[in-house]
């Protein structure tokens, strides 16, 4: 829905600082399109899913078309306002990425900052939350704990490989 981040991790390479949103008649159009193949599930992400202004009409649009909307954050645009509206506009799953637990030279997506968000998920999200984890951005035992918090809030939790500019895991 958008290439801007408000991050700018170092195993990144899907995002810029300068981009507009995608349109939202854009995004519509596209969202027919996925429609008409049947799709199932539609996950919005970006850069920074929750930089477009009008996240919460194409969460509403996607269920309205029969389909099933989810999306991808960093988490650090989150607040209790949000999370309730893109539940209300009927958000099935978001994934927040959280990738250690202290920020590093290679990610600022770290549980020590984003602990504050993860509460208020738990405590007002409607919907699914799963926590992701890139390993290869921290130690694995920072994996782990990064796991194991995201459990003992009810939310799932999964790992990812760092991968390079083309894909390849490092």
């Amino acid at each position: 829905v958008t290439r801007r981040c408000n991050l700018s991790c170092g195993y990144c390479f899907e995002y810029d600082k300068v981009s507009a949103p995608v349109p939202l008649e854009t995004l519509k159009k596209r969202i027919g399109h996925l429609k008409r193949l049947e799709t199932i599930f539609v996950t919005l992400t970006g850069g920074e899913s929750l930089l477009h202004p009008q996240l919460e009409e194409i969460v509403r649009y996607i269920r309205a078309s029969g389909m099933t909307p989810l999306v991808n954050t960093n988490g650090y645009l989150l607040t209790k306002k949000r999370i309730i509206a893109l539940g209300e506009a009927g958000l099935y799953g978001m994934q927040i990425s959280i990738d250690n637990v202290t920020p590093n030279e290679i990610t600022k997506k770290s549980l020590k900052p984003l602990l504050p968000k993860l509460r208020l998920l738990a405590e007002h999200a409607t919907f699914q939350v799963r926590v992701s984890a890139v390993l290869g951005s921290g130690s694995p035992a920072e994996s782990v704990e990064v796991a194991r918090v995201a459990l003992e809030f009810g939310f799932d939790a999964k790992c990812q490989l760092v991968r390079d500019e083309d894909g390849a895991f490092i």
